[in-house]
């Protein structure tokens, strides 16, 4: 029936002279295809005519501008596709139409060896080629592509079935943002809707010859007015395996590498500068370690999906490869100042390293966190990131002069007493801070260390030998290891126990 209703169209439209009219030439067969919306509002439209003699395609292609692009493919996966994209130019009025070859769901890659010129001199197409608002914005690509009936992939050579009454394509819209180029090989953002649809190639190609055409819209209005894109499903299938598409992958990626970089790494830190609890600090900085990598590992796996990205050569990706490096040597170099440490008590150059390279590491990583925004060509957030880091490196410094100042008002003073100081500083020698070699920088040395100034003292020895009292219990100096210097041991040490120290070996030498 539906065919019958065509066939009494087109003989209307021959016996009337609006054919010649307007320069549509049925002799040039198609086949067309439309999609719409539940509103039945047209989202794309494909046509297209078929020179056997050549291996042109004339094709018309159409679609709203807020899906960035539009695209379609021949054959029934993206795996040895042939494609055409069409997206706006960098000024925004004209329509690029990039021929693109694609291995499998990875973006497509611009193939050199296609040609598509644009058609230009089609009465009832005046937009052709351009982004015109009629009514809705639109991209029109009205052109053909020379010899696009076979093209050649990694797994040999491919070509359209012309003798099939049903081949399949598909088709893609991409996302709702605002991407304009000049280049043929312009890096597409991912599509946000895909399709397909089967043909009649038989339908759709000229019997022999050279000639070829682009489709005209095959809904005519009467007046009938020029009109881009009044197409309607001829000698196609409806569209099926219609889907919503939306890869969750870079937002994870960005998700996690800003809670490592941005809250825990910094956080982290503070607590072991604040704090001086060295558990908490490897455990939170343990968890952003493990987010980090979880995001790194995130990033690798769909960066070969893009063609800007595959090859790791971005200064985002460069960056990025760094700072994990730096982070593996950071680890390294806390787990070995721990071990050392913990053995004698003692500062160890691997924990300075680790303490001048942690910041260098934390700013890197933000710094790629904002480049990481202008990659993915999210610019939109390149702001609000700037201002939460801006804000979270002010509280970090603050902390950070909170603790100096409080450190600062510790120091020892001579004027006061220095038990009170002696007491503080064993206080501090408890908090479990490894990092600093004395309690703080202008304290003096606490009085017990002192060597008392007495008739007894090392420089009577050589001179007044002081016998050995036996009413004072004599406790042999190795004893009293670093680890076992603690405050309550302090307070019951004899007033003259270096003394005797020196006298007993005075006495055996």
């Amino acid at each position: 029936m539906r065919s019958f209703t065509w066939t009494l169209l087109f003989l209307l439209l021959r016996l009337t002279g609006i054919e010649a009219y307007y320069g549509i030439d049925y002799n040039a067969k198609a086949a067309y295809f439309n999609f719409a919306n539940a509103k039945q509002e047209s989202l794309y439209v494909f046509a297209l005519n078929i020179v056997p003699d050549t291996g042109d395609v004339y094709f018309h292609m159409s679609g709203p501008i807020r899906h960035s692009w539009i695209g379609v493919g021949f054959g029934d996966s993206m795996i040895d596709a042939f494609m055409m994209i069409a997206y706006p130019s960098a000024d925004g009025l004209k329509t690029i139409i990039s021929p693109r070859i694609s291995d499998g769901h990875y973006e497509p890659v611009w193939d050199p060896y296609s040609t598509v010129d644009g058609v230009y001199n089609d009465t009832y197409a005046p937009n052709a080629n351009s982004v015109t608002d009629n009514g809705t914005a639109t991209i029109i690509a009205h052109s053909v592509c020379r010899n696009c009936t076979t093209w050649m992939t990694k797994n040999g050579p491919r070509s359209l079935d012309i003798t099939s009454k049903s081949y399949p394509f598909i088709f893609a819209l991409g996302p709702n943002v605002t991407f304009r180029s000049d280049s043929l090989e312009a890096n597409i953002p991912r599509h946000a809707f895909v399709g397909s649809f089967n043909m009649n190639l038989v339908a759709a190609t000229n019997a022999s010859g050279w000639y070829g055409r682009v489709p005209a819209p095959n809904v005519p209005h009467f007046p009938f007015p020029p009109n881009d894109t009044a197409f309607a499903n001829f000698a196609s299938t409806p569209a099926y395996d219609t889907r919503l598409f939306n890869d969750p992958l870079p937002g994870a990626h960005g998700a996690l590498m800003l809670v490592a970089f941005v809250l825990l790494f910094p956080f982290g830190a503070l607590v072991m500068g604040f704090l001086r609890r060295v558990l908490w600090h490897a455990a939170i900085q343990g968890v952003g370690f493990v987010l980090a990598f979880a995001g790194f590992g995130v990033a690798l796996h769909f960066s070969y999906q893009y063609n800007k990205s595959r090859y790791y050569n971005s200064p985002h990706q460069i960056i990025g490869f760094i700072v994990l490096g730096g982070l593996l040597i950071q680890l390294g170099l806390g787990l070995v100042h721990h071990t050392l440490y913990r053995a004698s008590h003692a500062p160890t150059p691997f924990g300075r390293i680790h303490m001048l390279l942690g910041p260098l590491v934390m700013i890197g990583g933000l710094v790629n966190g904002g480049l990481g925004f202008h990659f993915a060509d999210n610019h939109q957030y390149i702001v609000p990131y700037a201002i939460v880091v801006a804000i979270i490196g002010f509280i970090f410094l603050l902390t950070i002069s909170c603790v100096i100042w409080l450190r600062n008002r510790r120091k020892y003073k001579p004027e006061e007493d220095k038990d009170a100081s002696i007491v503080q500083s064993s206080a501090d020698s408890d908090s479990g801070y490894e990092m600093s070699v004395s309690k703080a920088f202008g304290e003096e040395p606490p009085a017990p260390y002192e060597v008392p100034t007495t008739p007894y003292s090392a420089s009577f020895l050589p001179m007044v030998p002081a016998p050995y009292s036996p009413a004072v219990p004599y406790t042999p100096i190795s004893a009293y290891t670093p680890s076992s210097w603690k405050k309550e041991e302090m307070s019951s040490w004899p007033p003259d126990y270096f003394a005797q120290q020196h006298h007993f070996k005075d006495r055996w030498t």
